[in-house]
């Protein structure tokens, strides 16, 4: 008998039915460590996508947001410019008003200067 083939001197078994034995065992261990790396990629792999779509979906509400404020400064803008015209029209409503009241005033003096001359 050759030294492989020999039995341990404690059990029944073979060194060759001992390392068949080990040899499966391993290769069970192998092929579960190997199931439970192909679950962990998938499950990083998913992370990642779901990460990457978030980050995209973060961009897309800061870019509205963004948006959003400059919209609010250019309505700011132009409710400040409305505000300055209406002003604007406001003195010349009143200008014009005040020189209409001064052609009226002229326009009495003229009379009564006439009426008195007349007179």
């Amino acid at each position: 008998m050759s030294k492989e083939s020999e039995k341990f001197p404690a059990c029944s078994i073979s060194f060759d039915s001992y390392a068949l034995q080990r040899l499966e065992r391993l290769e069970n261990q192998t092929r579960r460590l190997n199931d439970e790396l192909k679950i962990e990629i998938e499950f990083s792999s998913r992370i990642e996508k779901e990460h990457a779509d978030l980050t995209k979906q973060l961009e897309k509400m800061i870019e509205k947001e963004m948006n959003k404020e400059r919209s609010w400064r250019k309505n700011i803008e132009l409710a400040v410019k409305v505000d300055e015209i209406a002003k604007i029209e406001k003195a010349s409503e009143n200008a014009l008003h005040v020189a209409q009241n001064n052609q009226t005033e002229k326009k009495k003096v003229k009379r009564k200067t006439k009426d008195k001359i007349k007179k």
